[in-house]
């Protein structure tokens, strides 16, 4: 029993984490204004390699061009979707962003397991189905709201689907040892912060963000929140795998913490059809998922918006 109630507080933990690590970047995005991805992300992914430097004290090799070259690979869509994800973010009402993220994770489950399960024709067929009725809806929507970042935002969904097929679990595949997924982590996020500083250097967004109001309390206090419950997220991403069905479905608990959070956040009497599409796709993406899977060799923890 003491176990089983150590394994719910743990993965209560991994999926609430990511979730208030989303509603404090919609604060300083939306809230204080600041529009300023390159600067913000490297921010946090310092912070988060920090963290993940001072908690596992784990000391490595970078290793083998192959594997620099996969960590350049993860870190370069990682970039991509993290800062595309961030400008939509400060557009698109919480619900609509995590939709949009579960429509790419969807069709990547559902893809993975029509490869390795062979369902049957019914369950195609009605996903298929769903996917024709619902995403005109989630279209329009996203129109609606898109306020001219609609392009950015399916790349953001496309890059972060990606990310996710890079470190897909992989049906036979051993779990790679701690040190190494330490080392891919830390390897990757340094890349990222690299290719940031680099884009916010050509793009003058860092002579920009030079020019912010950095002085209002309330900033800086989300601010290094932001930056904490990133070194948090990654921290809980690195630790110990939880039982079959908590490593199955975290993403799904943690796509519902955002929504709940989203809600309470965005309350204003509106929304309810919004909530209502990302909670059906909450639904499907439950539906979608592999049923007997590992994590695969070199696998690297990511951050996600």
């Amino acid at each position: 029993m003491r176990d089983l109630l150590d394994e719910a507080i743990f993965l209560f933990l991994k999926s609430s984490i990511p979730a208030a690590y989303l509603i404090s970047n919609k604060t300083v995005l939306t809230l204080h204004n600041f529009r300023f991805p390159s600067i913000f992300l490297s921010w946090q992914l310092a912070i988060a390699i920090l963290g993940l430097l001072l908690f596992y004290r784990k000391s490595f090799a970078i290793g083998t061009l192959a594997e620099f070259r996969y960590y350049l690979t993860v870190a370069g869509v990682q970039t991509v979707a993290l800062y595309f994800g961030s400008r939509s973010l400060a557009i698109l009402p919480v619900p609509v962003f995590i939709a949009g993220q579960i429509i790419g994770l969807y069709f990547l489950h559902s893809v993975n397991r029509i490869r390795y399960s062979q369902p049957s024709p019914l369950w195609v067929c009605f996903h298929c189905c769903n996917l024709v009725l619902i995403l005109p809806l989630f279209v329009m929507i996203c129109i609606e709201y898109s306020e001219g970042i609609l392009l950015q935002f399916i790349v953001h969904v496309v890059a972060h689907a990606t990310l996710n097929f890079l470190t897909l679990p992989q049906p036979h595949n051993a779990n790679p040892d701690l040190t190494a997924r330490v080392k891919g982590s830390v390897v990757t996020f340094g890349c990222t912060v690299l290719y940031l500083v680099v884009y916010g250097s050509f793009s003058r967004e860092i002579l920009t963000a030079a020019r912010f109001d950095f002085s209002h309390t309330h900033f800086r206090v989300y601010l290094g929140t932001s930056g904490a419950l990133c070194a948090l997220a990654a921290i809980l991403r690195l630790s110990a795998d939880e039982s079959d069905l908590g490593h199955r479905y975290t993403d799904v608990l943690q796509y519902t913490c955002s929504m709940v959070l989203g809600y309470l956040y965005e309350y204003n009497g509106n929304g309810v059809r919004e909530h209502g599409v990302c909670l059906y796709f909450i639904l499907l993406l439950l539906t979608s998922k592999q049923l007997h899977c590992t994590s695969k060799p070199g696998v690297t923890s990511t951050v996600e918006l």
